[in-house]
């Protein structure tokens, strides 16, 4: 039998070059997706701005921008972005396997971390100049910090500080996390009531701590739109496509781009369909600001929703299988490389509403953090879900659900013992 060595920096060191072969090797050339306009508020970061001051537009935080400005700066192209990911990913694995020793043992923490190591939409990230490899990192960082002022006496400041400061970097990778903090800092208030003052105490300094990080940023918006608390101007717009009446559609983002067939994907969707539905809406709007756009976005979203409530149920719906499984989207026939994330999700799933079931039974015997986690995790899917759920925003959170599954099933087994 194979002994694997004991420091987790030894024993997933393996997977960093088989991570940078993969980025290497599947990267696109050019630039896809959601890269050209990462790389562009990157570059804008480095001119001294943001966005335009006179008609701003905010499509993402500025946490990945800040962390690509410097690598643009030296040069580097966008093979060296990618490759950097591995390093992202590997820092992943070595601090969920940390955050899964607290409940379990050597042997079965490496095998999940093995596992969340080969996870398809884990191995798809490594090739795009997109969030999910470095989001990840530092949601697992978070995390582990969060779970250690639990499990070690020494060093509490230290942990505090550290959980505030990548959640803090979190949320100006992924805005929406700003909503999923407020709210667990407002769940967090709750251990006053309960008397568990201590607690309540850590859990609001991180979860303040982490928003009082980004005043700056939202200083800025704020400089900018003059609205307050204000993250991004393409919320209105996801929200008008999740809002989408049409039975063909099923909530998912589209966008002006693809609508107006100017960039490839047009095989994808059923272009007459989608520009008979919504082309002559977005061509009102093209006069107007982004934050504008953003405000009737918004408003036409709330009236399709009370006008098709049916509808707009079926589309949450297709949202929250979107992102544990990939699919529907609209006017997108059955592939078999769907099943390439079912599997694999399937076993998420089944064991996490497993997970769920026991702790809403046995919740009173269960680690206060288990309560935490399984928090922090529903404000995120749920914000996600009423959204546009896709398979890459599972990826944040897959640690989140590996290490609740893991507090959940080993308390399970000391319960038994007890009850013995």
């Amino acid at each position: 039998m194979i002994s694997l060595p004991k420091s987790p920096w030894i024993k997933f060191l393996p997977f960093i070059f088989f991570y940078a072969v993969i980025a290497a090797w599947f990267s696109a050339p050019e630039l896809i997706a959601d890269e050209p306009r990462y790389l562009r508020y990157a570059q804008n970061l480095l001119d001294g701005l943001y966005t335009n001051s006179e008609n701003p537009e905010f499509k993402n935080g500025p946490g990945f921008p800040l962390i690509l400005a410097p690598i643009i700066l030296v040069g580097a192209g966008k093979q060296l972005i990618v490759i950097l990911n591995a390093l992202y990913v590997y820092l992943t694995l070595v601090f969920l396997y940390k955050c899964l020793k607290f409940y379990t043992s050597d042997y079965r923490a490496t095998w999940v971390v093995i596992f969340f190591g080969c996870f398809p939409v884990v191995l798809k990230g490594l090739t795009l100049v997109h969030t999910e490899s470095v989001s990840v990192m530092f949601a697992t960082l978070f995390l582990y910090h969060v779970l250690s002022t639990y499990h070690k006496k020494t060093d509490q400041g230290k942990h505090i500080f550290l959980a505030t400061l990548f959640l803090g970097i979190l949320i100006l990778i992924k805005v929406l996390l700003a909503y999923v903090a407020l709210f667990s800092l407002l769940f967090s208030l709750t251990y006053f009531l309960r008397g568990e003052s201590e607690r309540a105490v850590k859990l609001v300094m991180i979860f303040f701590g982490a928003l009082l990080l980004c005043t700056p940023y939202i200083l800025y918006t704020y400089s900018l739109t003059g609205k307050m608390f204000y993250w991004g101007t393409q919320g209105g717009e996801i929200l008008y496509w999740h809002s989408s009446p049409h039975q063909e559609e099923y909530g998912d983002w589209v966008g002006d781009k693809i609508l107006a067939d100017s960039i490839v994907g047009r095989n994808r969707y059923s272009l007459i369909e989608l520009q008979q539905h919504h082309l002559e809406f977005y061509e009102s709007l093209a006069s107007l600001s982004f934050v504008e756009r953003d405000e009737i976005f918004k408003k036409q979203a709330i009236e399709n929703s009370k006008k098709y409530p049916r509808k707009y149920l079926k589309n949450t719906l297709a949202s929250g299988l979107r992102m544990y499984f990939n699919t529907p989207y609209s006017y997108t026939p059955q592939k078999l490389s769907t099943f390439v994330y079912i599997i694999p999700n399937m076993f998420i799933v089944v064991f996490m509403l497993l997970a769920g079931l026991l702790w809403v039974k046995y919740w009173r015997s269960m680690p206060s953090e288990a309560t935490v986690i399984l928090m922090f995790l529903l404000f995120y899917v749920g914000g996600i879900i009423l959204l546009n759920g896709r398979s890459r925003h599972l990826v944040l959170v897959l640690p989140f659900h590996l290490v609740f599954m893991a507090c959940v099933f080993s308390n399970l087994l000391k319960i038994g013992v007890n009850e013995e």
